[in-house]
């Protein structure tokens, strides 16, 4: 990373570099683009505040692939007239052997006055002062770490006041409607919006309160939210592990029902538009066509002329058939007698 130049025109170059406009970057970080160009003009007085601006000028860092810490290591040292390198944080130096030097006298400096060696008295006190500290140094090594992560991950309990706050809601709660109450345990940059209506935007101080309400919905956009007691619709929520710029809808329980509602809806649209995509993507079946009947023979035709010639053949045959059939029976009557 450059350190001769500015954080505002390090950001600036890396955005163009990666061809986003600051609408883009605003959509995938939830800075606003005002502070977004604030930032790369090195105008800081146009940020909401010194703690939201170093986390603002950290997480556009992150986003645009930079090192974040750094970016905001350097605007320390900018806002301090120093060069960067000159800033180091407080760190805790580690160690994995502890050694402790127990010097003793030599035996052969300390005689009796006898001419005889005689062995001295050892400082057990001494001695085991000496091992009891290096079994507690040692003890506290594996430890105090995993002291510190169990403070730091124990699930906090809602104290006395949190839930007297919580009881004292649930009426207001009760009611159709939206209502997030919020103290600060520190600085945070703070924007609300109410049913699409910007109602509040400001730092909350530590200790500062507010409550807010709205008929549908609430749209609350937190600079640092892990240092945020929140108690939403006489709910206390849980925030464990949550920190930084963080955008947060709430919904009245007629909202939340109406949103479900249209969801499952949603889902049962697709579902049917589904289905009947893949019933008109399958082939109907062929339908099954009985055989015509087949009609009978037309008897053949016999044309006039071959009519004529066989009447004519039946009156040239006749006189003939007469005589013959005549024949027959005069044969018979002779045959009689």
């Amino acid at each position: 990373m450059d350190t001769e130049k500015s954080v505002g025109t390090i950001l600036r170059e890396a955005r163009l570099a990666k061809h986003l406009s600051l609408a883009e970057v605003e959509k995938g970080t939830s800075i606003r683009s005002r502070y977004l160009e604030a930032m790369e003009n090195d105008e800081y007085d146009k940020t909401p505040g010194e703690v939201f601006l170093k986390g603002m000028i950290r997480n556009y860092g992150n986003f645009l692939g930079l090192n974040g810490p750094e970016l905001v290591k350097l605007y320390k040292a900018s806002a301090a007239g120093v060069a960067a390198e000159s800033l180091r944080g407080n760190e805790i130096r580690e160690v994995e052997k502890v050694k402790l030097n127990i010097q003793l006298k030599d035996p052969r400096d300390i005689g009796s006055g006898t001419g005889r060696f005689e062995m001295p008295e050892l400082p057990w006190k001494q001695i085991g002062a000496g091992l009891a500290a290096v079994v507690i140094l040692a003890a506290g090594y594996v430890a105090v770490p995993k002291a510190i992560d169990y403070f730091k991950n124990r699930p906090s309990e809602p104290s006395k006041q949190e839930q007297k706050l919580a009881e004292g809601t649930k009426t207001a709660a009760a009611l159709d409607k939206v209502q997030v109450q919020m103290e600060a345990a520190d600085d945070c940059w703070t924007e609300v919006s109410a049913d699409g209506k910007e109602i509040f935007a400001g730092m909350l101080k530590a200790k500062d309160k507010k409550t807010f309400e709205a008929k549908d919905k609430l749209i609350v956009k937190y600079g640092n939210i892990g240092v945020m007691k929140l108690v939403v619709n006489g709910e206390v929520v849980d925030l464990q592990g949550e920190h930084g710029v963080a955008v947060k809808t709430y919904l009245s329980p007629r909202a939340q029902a109406a949103s479900e509602k249209e969801k499952a809806e949603t889902e049962s649209q697709k579902q049917e538009q589904a289905e009947a995509k893949e019933k008109a993507a399958t082939p109907a079946p062929a339908p099954v066509v009985a055989p015509a009947p087949q009609a009978a023979p037309a008897p053949e035709a016999v044309a006039p002329a071959q009519k004529q010639e066989q009447a004519a053949d039946a009156v040239q045959t006749a006189p003939q058939a007469a005589s013959e059939a005549k024949t027959v029976k005069t044969t018979k009557k002779k045959a009689k007698k």
